[in-house]
């Protein structure tokens, strides 16, 4: 794993070490996240708007539920992970700089140390008198050496990590100082011959050459400094201070870790010299550290989901900070997978809700369509029984009281219909009566008629028979006699007349009493109607007041946004009963305008018949007067054919009184016949008024039938 940080065939993702850049950088990520977030969540609405157009009101309210739970939460979970995870990229990066700040100034302040030892060294003029005095006497040297030894181990001594600190005079000269046991060979016999002894021989006095992994040995640190001497202005030494790397491990252990995280010190030929860990300090063989540590003395970047914070050190080392987001994303991760879970929870909760309030809502829906479908066949005989206060309970009340008006007013109308029925049926049969006694009348008048003109013929020979033969007075007493029995004969037949008249004239009475009481049934039904289309006027309110009601929901709901969509669904499902409902009254009017058009119909019929039959009871009260008429002129001809016969008795005396008096008669006859044609022309109109009442009854009757026939679509 540590291995692939310092990859240099993967190219790094840069971040900056200006803190109030990467936040801005940070800050606009979450911007675009966001706008993404709710394009998303715009999308799904739509999509979601579509699908409901399409679906069954239970599929939709459970849709619905499922996105007043999974949106909320899943907005909320998704805000809350980016800002978590975020703020804790904020914070670990915060942390780490301070982190590198501190194990900075703790390392410099170690590393100084040890140089300042080295300055001890320099400034040490008794040192440097020590080095340069010169003597020939061996004790002297001896006894200089030693005291070299004890001005190099009086400075060595005060740190206890320092396991090496001498000079090193040279490649064929002996060192000055104590030496590890494992240096010795090296520094006497190779380190004169290294590139390292000329590389610090190149350097300036002043400079530090801090070496790691010396003689392939990683456990000291070596400090080589080049030791030109003050005093006397010329090299002297070159002084090696060797630092055991616990003293580096000990700061390390102060800083206290977390999990995952560790600190690493690479030199300056980019070499990992040291790993601290929250676990203990690891020494990695072969790693170099990654070229972006090396760009800026400190900053920070990504690279294998791995966050690392880097620093310069006094002698140009590099202190870098590891943290892996995997165990800085922890917490967050194990807060994504709780918000997940609840999330599942409470989409399961939603799915049973909105699962038992569809079926509370779509059920009894169902059960209303059921209803209705059984009213569209004409079945009344039915019920909507749904016992609740919400508006399906008094939907289902108003439907039931709905149901039970329109059950009255069919039945009304069919009560109607039977009797327009059965008095078409009366006035059919008088009718036919009418007209019967009509024709019997018309036989009467034309004996009558007959009668007159053979009166008028045999006037007319009895004034020949008197101006030629007045002599046969009893022939014409005789022919008066046969005159007298005729006058009798007429008269039989006018009273007659006149009782058939009479009983027409009732006849045509109970006719108007037919049409007056169909006239009345017909008022009553045509004021049905009328109360019936106000009830569906009313009704009609009904339904346009809940569509407006649906438009104020729905514009309410857009004014809430996103939070009123699932009441805008509602309120556009509310509109739609009520243009069912609407569509279902205006049904309901157009059978209430047919069955009014048609009552119209027939109370034109009636009004026609109602005329027919006062016009009809006008021709009778003239024909009763008529054959009154001719009662009365045949009761005169009676009383002149006495007067006739006793003239005839005093003939010879009376001749021409006699023949005046036959030509009375004959002036009387011809009346009498004009008369009896006026009677023929008064029945005849009365038989062709009683046909016409009898086509009229046929056509009142055929459409009380069709009446009949539209009320059966209707079970009561």
């Amino acid at each position: 794993m540590r291995k692939k940080l310092f990859d240099f065939k993967t190219k790094p993702r840069k971040i900056h070490n200006v803190e109030p850049k990467r936040e801005k950088k940070n800050k606009l990520n979450d911007s675009s996240k966001t706008r993404n977030i709710l394009e998303k969540v715009k999308n799904s609405m739509k999509f979601l708007s579509n699908i409901g157009k399409n679906s069954k009101i239970k599929t939709r309210l459970v849709a619905t539920f499922l996105v007043l739970t999974v949106v909320p939460i899943s907005t909320v979970g998704i805000f809350s992970y980016n800002i978590a995870r975020n703020t804790i990229k904020n914070k670990v990066s915060t942390f780490s700089t301070a982190l590198l700040e501190q194990m900075s100034i703790n390392l410099n302040s170690v590393l100084t140390s040890y140089q300042d030892m080295s300055t001890l060294v320099i400034s040490n003029s008794k040192l440097s008198d020590l080095l340069w005095s010169t003597t020939s006497d061996d004790y002297d040297r001896f006894q200089r050496y030693n005291e070299q030894q004890d001005a190099l181990s009086s400075i060595a001594n005060s740190d206890p990590d320092v396991s090496s600190f001498f000079l090193y005079m040279g490649p064929d000269q002996e060192s000055i100082g104590s030496i590890s046991s494992g240096y010795s060979d090296y520094f006497k016999n190779q380190f004169g011959k290294s590139d390292l002894y000329n590389k610090i021989m190149k350097s300036n006095s002043g400079s530090f050459c801090w070496v790691t992994g010396l003689n392939k040995n990683d456990s000291e640190i070596y400090l080589f400094r080049k030791y030109t001497d003050v005093k006397y202005s010329k090299f002297s030494a070159i002084i090696v201070i060797s630092i055991k790397s616990e003293r580096f491990t000990n700061v390390a252990k102060k800083m206290k870790l977390d999990e995952g995280t560790s600190l690493r010190i690479f030199d300056t030929s980019k070499k990992n010299i040291f790993t601290f860990t929250s676990s203990g300090t690891k020494v990695p063989k072969n790693v170099k550290a990654s070229p972006m540590v090396y760009q800026r003395k400190t900053g920070s970047f990504t690279q294998h989901n791995i966050l690392t914070g880097y620093s310069t050190l006094n002698n140009g080392w590099k202190l870098a900070y590891e943290a892996p987001y995997r165990f800085i994303m922890k917490e967050v991760t194990f807060m994504g997978a709780m918000t997940l879970a609840v999330g599942a929870i409470c989409i399961l909760i939603a799915i049973i809700i909105g699962f038992a309030i569809s079926l509370g809502i779509s059920k009894p829906i169902g059960k209303f369509m059921e209803v209705m479908k059984k009213t569209e066949d004409g079945d009344l005989n039915i019920s909507f029984i749904h016992n609740s206060k919400d508006e399906i309970g008094h939907l289902s009340s108003s439907f039931n009281v709905m149901i039970e008006k329109i059950k009255g007013i069919i039945s009304s109308t069919q009560d109607a219909a039977q009797k327009v029925s059965s008095g078409t049926e009366s006035i059919n049969s008088s009718s036919k009566q009418s007209a019967e006694s009509a024709k019997q009348v018309a036989a009467a008048v034309e004996e009558i008629a007959k009668g007159s003109v053979d009166q008028a013929r045999k006037s007319e020979e009895a004034i020949n028979t008197i101006k030629e033969l007045a002599d046969k007075i009893e022939v014409v007493t005789k022919g008066a006699e046969d005159v007298k029995k005729t006058s009798g004969k007429t008269k039989d037949i006018g009273v007659h007349s006149v009782s058939v008249v009479n009983e027409l004239n009732q006849k045509t009475e109970e006719s108007l009493k037919v049409v007056n009481e169909i006239n009345d049934y017909m008022s009553a039904l045509r004021d049905s109607s009328v109360a019936i289309e106000k009830i569906v006027e009313v009704i009609k309110g009904i339904s346009d007041q809940t569509s407006l009601l649906s438009l104020n929901a729905s514009i309410e709901a857009a004014r809430a946004g996103e939070a009123g969509r699932g009441f805008a669904v509602v309120a556009d499902e509310v509109r739609k009963l009520a243009d069912q409902s609407a569509k279902s009254t205006g049904e309901i009017s157009q059978i209430i305008s047919d069955i009014r058009n048609k009552t119209e119909d027939t109370f034109v019929l009636v009004e026609k018949a109602n005329v027919i039959f006062k016009a009809q009871e006008g021709s009778v009260k003239n024909t009763d007067s008529a054959f009154k008429e001719i009662i009365t002129s045949t009761d005169y001809i009676s009383s002149q054919l006495e007067n006739i016969t006793n003239i005839v008795k005093d003939m010879n005396a009376y001749k021409e009184n006699a023949i005046n008096a036959v030509e009375d008669i004959s002036v009387l006859a011809e009346e009498s016949s004009a008369s009896t044609e006026q009677v023929m022309a008064s029945i005849q109109e009365q038989t062709a008024s009683s046909e016409e009442i009898a086509g009229l009854s046929d056509r009142l009757f055929a459409a009380v039938k069709q009446l009949n026939d539209s009320m059966t679509v209707f079970k009561l």
